[in-house]
């Protein structure tokens, strides 16, 4: 009885590392990638932009 517990227990914790392997069924959405030499537009630019993954806000006021 022992046994088959164990056996049980091994296969049931090997179930969700199956699913680490496979491949995502909806495809990852796509950013643009951040070149050099953008051309700033304010005020636009003074907000988030959402077609990039990261932005970085800094703060340099007092």
């Amino acid at each position: 009885m022992r046994q088959i517990f164990i056996l049980i227990l091994l296969f049931t914790c090997q179930i969700p590392s199956l699913a680490l392997g496979k491949e995502p069924t909806q495809s990852l959405p796509k950013f643009q990638e951040a070149v050099s030499g953008y051309t700033y537009q304010f005020p636009h630019d003074d907000f988030s932009h959402d077609n990039f993954r990261i932005e970085w806000w800094y703060y340099t006021g007092n």
